[in-house]
């Protein structure tokens, strides 16, 4: 995959794109007004904020002060970067791991943080991938990933239209929909946080103290075994030398160049 060019556009991206995209399945129910009016209800009553909470207690009694959260803006190459995770974080122990069954080494746990707690079985450090965080303030460390937010938003839209079989949303009304939460952000993602909002807090996080680690998608595209191995130092981790260098012949084997998920 080549390096995005400064001026690119949505729209060229979209183009390119759209050569690669499936086609769309048949339209999902989507929410009705009811249940978006509902649920604006439950937002200014304080619901959200009463459940996380409630489930607080439970994520802290299952939280191991080896654990690591894998953060940021969906369509960031999260389930690449899981992927790479996981065989490192394996090893020999488990040579089936792929693509499909990557969260069964690194789990996925969008918004529901106190589910960490159904993975006792894993052993330490284990990793869990979460879009949504909700008691990020209470991980040990953060692998936060970064993606040019062009790449991102077409890649987002893209999923939006297979997903619930909209044809009509145009690239440009989408982006205007994210920015201002408005359209299909009433009642799809709607608890997304904004991707340059998201990054800002990152940054800021970052610099307050070192349990936050930054990878850049663009920098596993061009050079995946420096940023690979500043993730393992991140993580106090040292796989054997060997192992490490059939770990990045198989993350370049993968095709991770066409995974945006």
């Amino acid at each position: 995959m080549s390096m995005k060019r400064p001026n690119d556009t949505p729209r060229r991206l979209t183009h390119r794109a759209g050569c690669r995209a499936p086609p769309l399945k048949p339209n999902l129910q989507h929410e009705t007004p009811m249940k978006v009016w509902f649920g604006k209800v439950k937002h200014r009553l304080g619901y959200y904020e009463a459940r996380n909470r409630i489930s607080e207690p439970k994520f802290r009694r299952a939280l191991r002060h080896t654990d690591t959260f894998l953060l940021g803006h969906p369509k960031s190459g999260h389930t690449w970067l899981a992927y790479m995770l996981a065989l490192l974080m394996t090893e020999e122990k488990d040579p089936s791991v792929n693509l499909l069954n990557v969260g069964n080494f690194v789990p996925f746990i969008h918004g529901r943080d106190h589910d960490i707690a159904r993975y006792e079985h894993l052993p330490n450090p284990r990793i869990f991938r979460n879009e949504r965080p909700v008691h990020h303030k209470l991980y040990p460390r953060i692998i936060y990933i970064i993606r040019d937010p062009r790449a991102v938003l077409v890649s987002y839209w893209h999923m939006y239209r297979v997903l619930l079989g909209d044809e009509d949303t145009s690239l440009e009304s989408f982006v205007d929909q994210y920015l201002q939460g408005t359209g299909c952000f009433t009642y799809w993602n709607k608890h997304i946080v904004r991707w340059d909002r998201q990054v800002k807090m990152a940054f800021i996080e970052s610099k307050k103290n070192d349990r936050l680690h930054m990878v850049r998608y663009e920098d596993l595209v061009e050079n995946r075994r420096i940023v690979l191995e500043g993730i393992t130092y991140f993580l106090d981790f040292s796989p054997r030398e060997n192992r490490c260098r059939v770990w990045i012949f198989q993350c370049h084997a993968s095709g991770g160049g066409s995974i945006r998920c």
